[in-house]
C-alpha cells in the first residue's frame, strides 16, 4: 500500500497561515502548528496517513477515505479538540487549506498525468 506524502499538504497549509495571519490572527506558534497539523486532520481516515496510522476504525476498514472526513462538517469536528489550546480557527483553516488542496489537485490531474513530483 501507498504511504501519503504530508509534504505539500504542510505546504499548502503554512501558505495559507502566512496569507490569512492578519485576518484569523495567528500570534502565536502554537497556532501555526495546529494549522498544519489541522491539514492532516483530513486524511486521518486513511490508515497508511501520518494521522491515520494512529486510528484503529482506518486499520479495521471502517472509514473510508475522502469520506466524512473531507467535509465541511468533519473538519469542524475534527477541529474540536484544539478549543482547549486557543487555536479552533487556525485549526480549521489548516483542515480547509487540505481539502482546498484535494480540490486543486483533482482539478489538474489531468496536466499533470505522467509526472511523478515525489
Amino acid at each position: 500500500p501507498r504511504t501519503l506524502f504530508p509534504y505539500t499538504t504542510l505546504f499548502r497549509s503554512l501558505i495559507l497561515a502566512v496569507l490569512t495571519a492578519s485576518v484569523i490572527q495567528f500570534t502565536t506558534s502554537d497556532q501555526v502548528i495546529l494549522c498544519l497539523i489541522g491539514s492532516l486532520l483530513p486524511d486521518i481516515d486513511h490508515p497508511n496517513s501520518m494521522l491515520g496510522q494512529f486510528n484503529p476504525f482506518a486499520w479495521g476498514g471502517l472509514m473510508t477515505h475522502r469520506g466524512n472526513c473531507h467535509t465541511i462538517a468533519g473538519i469542524l469536528l475534527l477541529s474540536l479538540p484544539a478549543l482547549a489550546l486557543g487555536a479552533y480557527w487556525a485549526t480549521a483553516a489548516g483542515a480547509l487549506s487540505h481539502l482546498l488542496g484535494d480540490w486543486l489537485s483533482s482539478l489538474f490531474k489531468g496536466y499533470w498525468w505522467g509526472i511523478r513530483l515525489y
